[in-house]
């Protein structure tokens, strides 16, 4: 077990906690549900990277769980879009709300997957104010 302290002045960031809550949760649980259907027997790892770059607050959530196709990441922010089997009803809404709620504090979102892992990466610029 790998127990990490991770410290980052964050004054700056107009982000209020119950969008925070909204956006790192859902992408937490998102990691933590495709970590769980990859690979059997192969590493099963999620984590959270906290850190300035540039002028912006950077928050990555990775994930070791199955490769997401380029076509698929391009559609997975749209309002309903899910790759999930069951349940497809209560399904699709996450990402979209995510990303609104990114927009909505002036902030970005990516997503890069590859067979090494698959992380978003949450960007919103320092206030200057």
């Amino acid at each position: 077990m790998c127990l990490k302290t991770v410290e980052l002045r964050l004054k700056d960031l107009l982000l209020s906690p119950p969008d925070a809550t909204s956006i790192f949760g859902n992408l937490l649980d998102n990691a933590l549900e495709a970590t769980l259907a990859g690979n059997p027997g192969g590493e099963r790892r999620i984590w959270l990277r906290i850190f300035n770059e540039g002028n912006y607050h950077c928050f990555e959530v990775g994930n070791t769980g199955p490769v997401i196709p380029l076509e698929l990441q391009k559609k997975i922010f749209a309002r309903g879009f899910t790759t999930k089997k069951v349940d497809r009803e209560s399904h699709g809404q996450g990402l979209y709300i995510v990303q609104q709620l990114i927009k909505a504090n002036n902030g970005r979102i990516e997503v890069h997957s590859s067979d090494q892992g698959t992380v978003f990466t949450v960007k919103f610029p320092i206030s200057t104010t």
